[in-house]
Parts: structure tokens; sequence; C-alpha cells
């Protein structure tokens, strides 16, 4: 009989639209634990225990051991299912500017480098309407350079799409202006950008000593002047 139950709350999950109650979602979790167990009553006596979810994955290995029905095998299982859940809100990826402003962008970007070691780059995707949707990291674990693959560009190209490309990278141990290197790597990124039917919005550059950002300080325009992308491009041929 056991076994027909699991079978049918197994099922349910396959449903988005059928809305699992907080005692059926514990029963289910326990089935692996507790395989000749009748784990709904289980579930309500933790629900009864803690007062929610909430409350069961907060309890400690001790407090879950005194439940009716909880095990030392039970215990484990949800506790360790507790400190995965901690340790992944903790290393989520900080929130992207949802809209695009230059105050969100400056404070992310401080939020995202400062206190690197190493040199990051990132890319910010941009739609139409100039919200983020979608971003990129690449670091080679240099201090002072970053290796960004052509092929690795071009799969965030495939997989955001945008109309509007941010570049965003660190100096960890000097100044936030750019070097010829990142010169070259803009008009790079233009190329890339008019290839896939996108704009290059700006290219900032985060240190402690501030932020550097190439549309503000009219750099961008000068970096795409079509004969500098010639000169550009002549010299990669060349090497």
């Amino acid at each position: 009989m056991h076994e027909g139950h699991r079978q049918r709350m197994l099922e349910r999950l396959r449903d988005p639209e059928d809305s699992l109650q907080d005692h059926e979602l514990l029963e289910i979790l326990l089935y692996a634990c507790l395989p000749r167990v009748n784990t709904n009553r289980t579930a309500h006596e933790l629900l009864d225990a803690f007062g929610s979810l909430q409350g069961v994955f907060a309890a400690s290995y001790e407090q879950l051991l005194a439940v009716p029905g909880i095990g030392r095998a039970a215990a484990g299982h949800l506790k360790s299912l507790s400190l995965i859940f901690e340790r992944l809100r903790s290393c989520a990826p900080k929130e992207k500017p949802y809209v695009f402003t230059y105050e969100k962008l400056f404070r992310f970007v401080e939020e995202r480098f400062a206190g690197r070691e190493t040199e990051v780059g990132e890319l910010y995707a941009l739609d139409s309407g100039f919200r983020v949707v979608g971003k990129r990291s690449f670091t080679s674990h240099d201090t002072g350079t970053v290796l960004v693959m052509t092929d690795e560009i071009m799969k965030f190209f495939t997989e955001f799409h945008p109309q509007a490309v941010i570049i965003a990278h660190n100096h960890p141990y000097c100044n936030s202006t750019p070097s010829s290197a990142d010169d070259d790597f803009t008009a790079k990124m233009h190329c890339l950008c008019s290839l896939n039917n996108a704009t290059l919005y700006d290219h900032v550059i985060y240190s402690a000593h501030g932020i550097f950002s190439y549309r503000m300080e009219n750099r961008l325009e000068k970096i795409l002047d079509p004969a500098n992308i010639e000169r550009l491009l002549s010299r990669q041929e060349r090497t």
C-alpha cells in the first residue's frame, strides 16, 4: 500500500499546477531516509513540533531527534538539507540591476569587484527596454589580465540575444585608467556586437580608486572610430 501511495505522490511533482501542501512536501522528502514508514504521519509530527517548514529546517540535529518517528538517518537527512540551503543562500550571486542606470551599475560593479585580488571581466546583456537580462563572468585567475575567448563571447550572444552590451572589469592593484589592452578589447567587442545586431553601450573599469566609464569619458567614441577599428584589425591579422 505504501508503494502505491508513494508513487502517486511522486507523480504529483510532475504537475506544476498541483500545489503540494507543506506536510506533503516533507512526506516526499522523507521517502529517501524512511523507506518503510508512513512518512505522512512523521511529516505532521515535524510541523506540529516546529510550526512550519522554516522551523523544521532551522531545528538542530538534537531537536529533530526528539520528534516521534525521526531517527538518526532522518535527522541527518533533514539537517544536511538545511545546511545545503544555507550555503546556497550565502553563495547566491548578488542581484543584477534590473533597469539600467549608472547609479545602479556602479553600485553593482563595486559589490562585484571590491576586494578581488585577481582581474575579472564581466559582460552584461541589456534588452530593448534597457533591462539587464543576463551576465557572464570571465577570469584567468591572474592579477593583471583576463583571457576571454571569442567562442565564449559568442555563447553569451547566443544565450541572451542582447540589444546592448556593457563590459565591466577590475584593476586589482592599480587605478582604473584603461590600458592599451583594454582599448583593444573594447574595439573587439564592438565588432562582435555589430555582428550580433547589438550595441556596445559602455566599458567600465573598477578599482579601489574609482570607476572609469568609456562612454562618460568620451573614450568610447575615440576607440570606435572606424580608422581605429581598421588599425586594430590589421594589427591582429599580422599577429
